[in-house]
């Protein structure tokens, strides 16, 4: 039997208290480093295509920043059009924060001059009459460095980009280049000209301020709704005011826990809060409820802590264990952000465990010796409803009617069952990064923009190793790069295709004085070696992108607009094969990078669902079934949890709720979390069945003494996630619903399948 002098907080409750909260110091000092990463890497971490494309971006970058600005105009073509380019490139010159502008008039190109080249202005100097102006729109919109690069194709857009020398980091500098950009084009929107603007840290403010404004709506909602179930639940102020204080410790030390361990959050992680929240409180509802049972069965109030502690502290560690196996074997499938999730959650909850059954007996003990007032309070609804449920025979009538309708209820279990595998096979896994983003934000609208009019944010490079250094600038390897670049240009769902032969065929058209027709590579292989050398001395900036330094591998780039992974990787998969049909002797041909992070992310998120799932499943029933030295009851546990969390993935994927890097961990959460409430149960059946009481009546006293927390229990864990619903980013709002709906159906699980299950079980 536990005696409180077993537990220095409940022995010692002031000097345990003073002791944690010095110990507690070096976690508070971390606020002041504490903060909620709004970078992109954490929107992209899920998303191979892009976040590859990003890594790219950033390298040539260097530590600048590109601010994207797409010009709308009716008449592009015209002086009228023109000028505007000029006067808003213009104004983006003069700001001090930009150190370089280009646009269609703040733009050179090369011409041949004698036997070389030179740089003149892609807009002409000369009066521009209606013969130039038609000429510089026919090459704009058939040039393949031109169109959809800095025109688009149905000539109404031009890119404007401005460089920043220095990337703004900080909220503040971000909010200032925010700002900055509206004070240069306020003026030309009086104007009507309409812009769409995009930079990687205007994303990451309106992501920051999007965040804000979510958890302004979510903590309200949740800590009133909260604050009513609890109250429904204790009836006692005091018993919520402890409740509030528990809550309020955890929260002011957690997040300097996560920034000791090295993690940070981002606007995915930052859920962890809440689920943390509700867990606690969960935790909360079993102790406070057998506390104030204690109490109103007369017991004084160090035998009452004692009995509570006798009745919750061994289910609950077991339960905070089964859930820490949940967030751990997210770590399986490497998903990076579900990984760290996994880490950090665990983290987080051992922490909220050790506050709860340490710090938190302190504080109730120290609450149940101010004097009988607090005591009475506390006890006094617990004996109004005793007395009630005493009087009630709904643990006998629920169990009754499952067992009634075992038949049906079991026909119901299969058809279910068949059902969920239809809706599980029907799910989709999706992981782009726009998705992640409301269909409202601008910084979606603005991304989405930039793919529809310029022809897709997709790319992905084919590589050609001829083995030897120069080996590129062969006529045979020219004219097999040229035949592959033709063949994945018939092709309407690539918006761009760039190649190594496709630069020598444009200094060719240069050369031979832009004549239709010459967009061809050169015959003569003299002409193929000064055109080498043109590139190289004048630093093509397309060079680089094209082809190795040693100009021993060409690389063919593919663009298209964001579609889903399958039909992309057809189109990828079948210029391969042209390629690998007609390559020279010794040419490899290798899509290998770009093919396996594409089809190695969507099988990491189909294998860490599995995975974590199944690893869930696995690991906790060994857990209990060691515990309970049943591996019958531990296999009950579970499958009343288990089949609601599967049919509630089998709905994500009937309403195509997409599988991503965020709802990817609604099975191993939920399954972990949920089976606390069926461990819980079936430690009190256990405890009804050691005093001799039969299996049908250990389960009736286990529903009236278990049935009234694990359904506020169930309640706080179901409010929690579906005031999801009120964040601005689609995955949390999925996650968080489909989480709730999980919740809602373990609780059935326990409330119904649970005791039915247990009324049969064998007398022995």
């Amino acid at each position: 039997m536990l005696h409180a002098g077993q537990n220095p907080f409940l022995r010692h409750p002031r000097i345990a208290l003073a002791v944690t909260a010095v110990l507690a110091l070096p976690l508070l000092f971390q606020w002041a480093r504490f903060g909620v990463s709004a970078e992109t890497r954490a929107l992209l971490a899920g998303d191979e295509r892009n976040l590859s494309s990003y890594e790219k971006v950033r390298d040539v970058l260097a530590g600048t920043e590109l601010v994207l600005v797409s010009l709308e105009h009716d008449a592009l073509f015209t002086k009228r059009g023109l000028d505007a380019v000029r006067r808003v490139s213009d104004a983006f010159e003069q700001q001090p924060r930009v150190s370089d502008v280009k646009s269609l008039t703040h733009s050179v190109r090369p011409v041949r001059k004698g036997l070389s080249f030179e740089m003149v202005p892609f807009v002409p100097d000369d009066p521009l009459d209606s013969n130039t102006l038609a000429r510089l729109k026919e090459f704009s919109l058939t040039h393949p460095l031109v169109r959809n690069l800095m025109v688009s194709a149905d000539g109404r857009h031009t890119l404007i980009t401005a460089t920043v020398p220095r990337a703004p980091q900080s909220a503040d500098e971000q909010r200032a280049l925010r700002a900055g950009i509206d004070t240069v084009l306020e003026p030309f929107r009086a104007e009507g000209l309409r812009f769409t603007v995009l930079a990687l840290p205007l994303v990451e403010e309106e992501i920051r301020r999007t965040l804000g404004a979510d958890l302004r709506r979510f903590v309200p909602a949740a800590l009133g709704l909260l604050l009513a179930i609890l109250w429904m639940a204790f009836r006692s102020w005091r018993l919520l005011l402890l409740v509030v204080i528990n809550q309020a410790v955890l929260l002011l030390l957690l997040p300097g826990a996560i920034q000791l361990a090295g993690f940070r959050l981002n606007l995915f992680s930052v859920i962890l809060v809440p689920l943390l929240t509700g867990i606690q409180l969960t935790l909360l509802t079993h102790l406070f409820s057998a506390l104030q049972r204690a109490l109103a069965d007369g017991a004084e109030p160090d035998a009452a802590l004692i009995q509570a502690l006798r009745l919750v502290a061994k289910p609950a560690l077991f339960a905070s264990l089964t859930t820490i196996i949940g967030l751990l074997s997210l770590m399986v499938g490497g998903v990076r952000p579900a990984a760290e999730f996994g880490l950090m959650a665990a983290l987080g909850l051992c922490l909220m465990h050790s506050l709860t059954f340490g710090p938190g007996l302190a504080l109730l003990k120290l609450a149940l010796e101010r004097g009988p007032g607090w005591r009475e309070e506390m006890a006094g609804a617990s004996r109004r409803r005793g007395t009630r449920m005493a009087k009630s025979r709904w643990p006998r009538r629920l169990m009754g009617w499952a067992r009634d309708r075992g038949g049906r209820l079991l026909a119901a279990g299969v058809a279910v069952i068949v059902i969920t595998a239809i809706g599980i096979r029907s799910v989709r896994t999706d992981i782009r990064a726009v998705e992640f983003l409301d269909p409202a934000s601008s910084a979606r609208r603005a991304i989405e923009h930039f793919d529809r009019v310029y022809g897709g944010i997709n790319v992905v490079q084919i590589e050609f190793d001829t083995g030897k250094p120069g080996g590129i600038n062969e006529l045979a390897m020219l004219r097999y790069l040229d035949a592959v670049h033709r063949e994945a240009e018939s092709r309407p769902e690539f918006t761009g295709v760039y190649s190594y032969a496709q630069l020598l065929a444009m200094m060719n058209q240069i050369w031979e004085g832009e004549r239709p027709g010459t967009l061809r590579l050169p015959e003569n292989p003299w002409l193929v070696q000064l055109f080498v050398l043109a590139l190289r001395s004048s630093n093509f900036p397309f060079l680089s992108g094209l082809a190795d330094p040693a100009q021993q591998t060409a690389y063919l780039v593919l663009r298209t607009s964001d579609l889903p992974a399958d039909r992309y990787l057809d189109l990828i998969r079948g210029v391969v094969r042209f390629a690998e049909a007609h390559r020279p002797p010794g040419v490899a041909v290798s899509a290998a990078q770009g093919l396996h992070s594409i089809l190695e992310a969507d099988r990491r998120i189909v294998r860490s669902q599995l995975g974590s799932a199944g690893l869930t499943f696995g690991v906790i029933g060994l857990v209990l079934a060691l515990v309970w030295r049943s591996p019958g009851l531990a296999l009950a546990a579970l499958l009343a949890n288990a089949l609601p969390v599967a049919t509630v993935i089998a709905l994500a994927g009937f309403l195509r709720v997409p599988l991503n890097s965020i709802t990817v961990m609604v099975a191993a959460i939920a399954l972990g979390v949920a089976v606390d409430n069926a461990i819980h149960f079936i430690a009190h059946w256990r405890t009804e069945r050691q005093t001799g009481a039969s299996p049908a009546t250990a389960a009736e006293r286990a529903l009236q003494v278990k049935g009234r927390p694990i359904v506020w229990a169930g309640a706080v864990l179901i409010t929690v996630f579906a005031v999801f619903w009120c964040s601005s980013f689609p995955p949390v709002v999925h996650f968080g619903l489909l989480s709730a709906a999980a919740f809602l159906g373990g609780l059935g699980g326990v409330l119904i399948f649970l005791p039915a299950a247990l009324c049969r079980w064998p007398t022995r």
